[in-house]
């Protein structure tokens, strides 16, 4: 059975294309889309934002998808709870005016963006409307429960829940903070968090490249030692190939080491 499915009425597929979209203006270097785009997410999904609370509760089912099936399941019913309760006047006018935005600030191509586990996140909005008959908000259920699953298989990761990293992060910063500097701390923390499509870390990589190239430029521009020029020249060359490379653990490394040489060039 198929069903019908309007991606521009679902937050949560908004926000992932926001996030590719982000993601394509920081490698291009397109410094106008990106500041566009960094405003529409702090405008529209903000916690205290009708499609920020909405936003919340796609998230939280998608984090629950390697929990087991009846805790899933648990999940769902609360999910559905909280969503009932949600003002879906506000959410339905907030995402008309954010649809104009991105109309008139990106253009009509942006709903051409691929977003990878769209059945997924479609499926989540259509269990979460209850707008169905008895029926089919039947099947979709299940359908959904059933589109959990294959995450849990392939999860490589231990089961650690939110309060266990919380703590671990917190002490690595104390432990740290004397060490290492906001931007390399920010960007340690995002590679711990990353989920499996990683958008938010690819995001702060290519946003973290931008500021290095930026400080080096700066300093080629402030210096006239040859050796200095040519070796911060091949760092910048460096810094390009990232662009089409899968980020790794590696990645994360020597971008952190760019960081230091930035840091410690400017100072």
């Amino acid at each position: 059975m198929k069903f019908r499915h309007n991606k521009k009425r679902n937050t949560a597929l908004i926000y992932e294309m926001l996030v590719k979209e982000l993601t394509k203006s920081i490698i291009n270097d397109k410094t106008g889309p990106k500041n566009s785009i960094s405003v529409l997410f702090k405008k529209y999904f903000n916690k205290k934002t009708a499609l920020g609370e909405e936003n919340i509760i796609y998230s939280s089912l998608t984090e629950s998808r390697t929990l087991g099936k009846e805790t899933f399941k648990e999940v769902l019913n609360n999910a559905k709870l909280q969503y009932d309760k949600l003002d879906k006047k506000q959410i339905f006018n907030s995402q008309t005016k954010l649809i104009n935005e991105i109309n008139n600030l990106i253009g009509k191509d942006f709903w051409n963006n691929f977003v990878k586990d769209y059945q997924w996140t479609a499926t989540i909005s259509q269990v979460l409307d209850q707008s169905s008959t008895p029926k089919t908000q039947v099947i979709l259920e299940k359908k959904l429960v059933e589109l959990a699953q294959p995450g849990e298989e392939k999860n490589v990761f231990p089961k650690i829940n939110k309060l266990t990293v919380k703590n671990f992060i917190n002490k690595f910063n104390e432990t740290y903070k004397d060490t290492l500097t906001e931007r390399q701390q920010h960007l340690l923390n995002k590679f711990i968090l990353s989920t499996n499509d990683g958008l938010e870390l690819k995001a702060s990589i290519y946003e973290e490249i931008e500021s290095v190239r930026a400080s080096l430029k700066e300093t080629i521009n402030s210096t006239k030692e040859k050796t200095l020029v040519e070796n911060i020249n091949r760092v910048l060359s460096k810094l390009d190939l990232y662009k089409e490379n899968k980020v790794t653990k590696q990645t994360v490394f020597e971008i952190l080491q760019m960081q230091a040489l930035a840091e410690e060039l400017k100072q």
